[in-house]
């Protein structure tokens, strides 16, 4: 069906099921090879990056991976398998903005990217933010919608954590109102 999409150690039909959903929408990634991995990572629960190979230099040729993380320390808090599915779509569709944001740059803009999202938190909420705004304009603000009060609300997650998602990615009501009436332009960097 889509012949760059790989999943590695990710056997849980369900996960594939609604990373395909978010996926098929994202038409502008359908040329690039992309891997949704499972890994051990102990910081993040997903994260989107470029992989770092020759195609990288190249953005026709440039390939992606999604990571999802399967660590203890995470999985006591939010397992992935067990979210209902308009979640779970609505947060593969935030990293797949990323990835979206990604392709626009350079490989160059990718590493000026890197710097500024590590070094400064005003670029951070930018980046969250944009991948949001790719994610609403593939048309999944609903699942945006009930990925962030899942995580803000109903979810056991740590504060520490909630806490960085309110610092740095739209709120439900810069949501809500993009979604309903308000201009993305509102939405500052």
């Amino acid at each position: 069906m889509y012949p760059n999409l790989r999943f590695h150690h990710v056997d849980d039909e369900y996960i594939r099921s609604c990373f395909r959903d978010a996926y098929a929408d994202f038409d502008l990634l359908h040329d690039h090879p992309l891997t949704l991995e499972c890994l051990p990572l102990q910081h993040h629960t997903m994260r989107a990056q470029p992989i770092i190979n020759w195609a990288f230099l190249h953005r026709a040729t440039r390939h992606y991976r999604i990571q999802m993380s399967n660590h203890l320390a995470i999985a006591q808090y939010v397992r992935l398998a067990e979210l209902p599915r308009e979640v779970l779509v609505g947060w593969f569709a935030h990293e797949l903005g990323h990835v979206v944001d990604y392709h626009r740059r350079t490989a160059a803009g990718l590493l000026q990217f890197v710097i500024g999202y590590v070094l400064f938190p005003g670029f951070r909420a930018g980046a969250e933010r944009r991948a949001d705004i790719y994610a609403i304009e593939q048309g999944f603000g609903e699942a945006l919608m009930a990925t962030k009060l899942y995580i803000l609300e109903k979810s056991d997650l740590p504060n520490m954590y909630k806490d960085r998602i309110r610092r740095y990615y739209l709120s439900p009501t810069e949501l809500e109102d993009m979604l309903y009436g308000e201009s993305p332009k509102r939405v500052h960097f």
